[in-house]
């Protein structure tokens, strides 16, 4: 834990600056600075081309995650495993281009009627879908080379300051459209390129493609976990997103509205997210081993620090969400009741833990993807059934029930193969905790009419009655025992 610890802890504070930079620019300057429409437009482009990118690589960062691992020990395999990253990524795209040009026709015809802005930069969605695969395989590369603190200010911080600025020069009609649209596009290029520039200073990449690496990767093997993975990379995105997609095809200013309502509960999993990026390349460690007690450990801390940190921020947005809403123009104000069915399905996903890795970094990963599909086609399903009638109400709605489904069986099924069960009486005590600050959440009156004072009374108060409750029930005595010693100090 030792390693994932400290990066884990940078990666944290790292993520959080690019949140704050993120909701600055989701939450007061592009829905100002951009018509609905257009906003609506930017985030179906980013979600179309980011579900693509994952098809496109057929698997790959999912197979650096998981294979690196067995050959790293070797001095040349650790080196010029990259040329085998490229040339498998060339491969793979070409493949599965050619599968999506085939379907491209069905899918313009969809959008044609109420979302001509989205069919206009269509053409966007190809070179847009490679620069983001190409970027998602060299960072997990980076992850499982233990470098992962770049990547994460270069992705999660760097980008979004460049989305900022891009935003205010098109605000000011210093750029076009069209041009905003191609820096929008272009942003992941610069990233990957600086990130690749980064790993090459610590001799960690080769642009040669050897045979003698090639000799000694199971090819087979490889390539049909990436095909399996690739299924389950792309609809464990599609749980995220398929909703916003449907929306969009009826409307971009929906998208805008509901998008904002999904990143305000999108917070809550900050933290997975950071702990993920190192601690997936951790449990395909420690399997390879045949370690089974570093990975329990590793799922019983991730369940127990997860839930601390989630319910904190699950309990602070639904605090000062109503309040936050009204720095936004009024058709936001639509999706205010949203933020809380979303964030209820984020503080449950974020509550079990690294259970993705421990399913689909292991040899268990057919069935973890078996019930990833199945999610996955439930929410396909609902969405079509019921967003035609009754909106974004309905994919929030949607969305929180599969979250909720889908990892109660995951936890089941971690609990059938391994017999790992990471939660105690400790953990239904922050249960128990994250309920009560609910409800006070709910009832907390309005003291100010200025709304940033709102803010921050609503929010001081959860905050301290949560940190208080979490403190007395005496679960991270580690972490208040070191901020008592800074203090001292």
């Amino acid at each position: 834990m030792g390693v994932i610890k400290r990066q884990g802890i940078k990666n944290i504070f790292i993520t959080y600056i690019g949140v704050v930079i993120g909701a600055v620019s989701a939450i007061f300057l592009q829905p100002a600075f951009l018509t609905s429409t257009e906003l609506g437009f930017t985030r179906n482009l980013y979600n179309f081309s980011f579900l693509l990118s994952i098809a496109l690589p057929l698997g790959l960062p999912n197979i650096i995650l998981r294979f690196f691992p067995q050959y790293k020990e070797g001095n040349d395999l650790k080196k010029y495993f990259f040329g085998f990253i490229l040339f498998y990524f060339l491969i793979a795209s070409v493949v599965s281009l050619s599968v999506f040009l085939i379907f491209k026709s069905s899918i313009v015809e969809l959008y044609k009627t109420d979302s001509e802005l989205f069919i206009s930069y269509f053409f966007c969605v190809i070179p847009y879908s490679l620069i983001i695969a190409l970027n998602s395989s060299i960072t997990c590369y980076s992850q499982a080379v233990f470098k992962s603190t770049v990547p994460s200010f270069l992705n999660d911080v760097f980008s979004r300051v460049l989305v900022v600025l891009i935003t205010v020069l098109y605000y000011y009609k210093i750029i076009s459209f069209d041009q905003y649209v191609m820096f929008f596009v272009l942003i992941y290029f610069l990233v990957t390129t600086i990130l690749v520039m980064y790993l090459k200073q610590f001799d960690l990449i080769s642009f040669k493609i050897k045979r003698s690496v090639f000799s000694q990767i199971e090819l087979k093997k490889v390539a049909s976990y990436g095909l399996i993975l690739c299924v389950i990379s792309f609809t464990s995105y599609g749980l995220k997103s398929i909703d916003a997609i449907f929306l969009g095809i009826s409307s971009l200013s929906n998208v805008a509205v509901y998008s904002t309502a999904v990143f305000l509960a999108m917070f809550i999993e900050v933290p997975l997210g950071s702990i993920e990026r190192i601690s997936h390349s951790k449990i395909a460690d420690n399997f390879s081993k045949g370690n089974y007690t570093e990975m329990e450990k590793i799922y019983s801390e991730s369940v127990k620090y997860l839930l601390i940190f989630g319910g904190f921020i699950f309990l602070g947005i639904n605090a000062c969400s109503k309040y936050i809403f009204e720095f936004l123009p009024e058709e936001y104000s639509q999706s205010i009741h949203l933020v809380m069915i979303l964030s209820l399905g984020c503080l449950v996903n974020v509550s079990t833990g690294v259970n993705n890795a421990i399913l689909f970094y292991t040899n268990h990963f057919k069935m973890g993807g078996i019930l990833l599909v199945l999610a996955f086609t439930l929410t396909v399903v609902l969405d079509m059934l019921f967003i035609p009638s009754f909106g974004m109400t309905a994919a929030a709605i949607n969305t929180a029930t599969v979250s909720v489904i889908y990892n109660v069986a995951k936890f089941l099924l971690i609990y059938k193969e391994f017999g790992f069960q990471p939660y105690n009486i400790k953990s239904l005590k922050i249960v128990v905790i994250i309920l009560l600050g609910f409800v006070i959440a709910l009832f907390l009156p309005s003291l100010s009419h200025i709304t940033v004072v709102n803010i921050f009374i609503n929010g001081s108060i959860i905050s301290l009655v949560y940190i208080y409750l979490i403190y007395r029930i005496n679960v991270i005595p580690e972490i208040f025992e070191s901020i008592k010693t800074k203090f001292v100090k």
